[in-house]
């Protein structure tokens, strides 16, 4: 999808480099979103151009950032998320 997008010019490259750097994370056990869809979507935006990070994180369920793991205390998923928010 991006790639006929960049192609085609629909997208400028203003917009591209203007673009704040994109953070996925995943879980390798989510079973309503397959963990490899965050990959390849962060492989294709990369490639047309925009700054993209995808990082899996194992054993965790589509559900554990927003409602496991903020009952049951801090963990490395739930860290790496504030990280980056107190970053910018």
């Amino acid at each position: 999808f991006l790639e006929g997008i960049t192609k085609n010019n629909i997208l400028s490259r203003e917009v591209v480099e203007s673009a704040p750097s994109m953070y996925l994370y995943h879980g390798t056990s989510d079973v309503s979103v397959n963990c490899e869809q965050s990959a390849a979507f962060s492989k294709a935006l990369n490639k047309a151009g925009f700054k993209a990070s995808c990082t899996m994180f194992k054993g965790k369920s589509h559900t554990d950032p927003i409602l496991e793991d903020p009952l049951s205390g801090p963990d490395q998923l739930t860290s790496s998320l504030i990280s980056v928010v107190q970053s910018r």
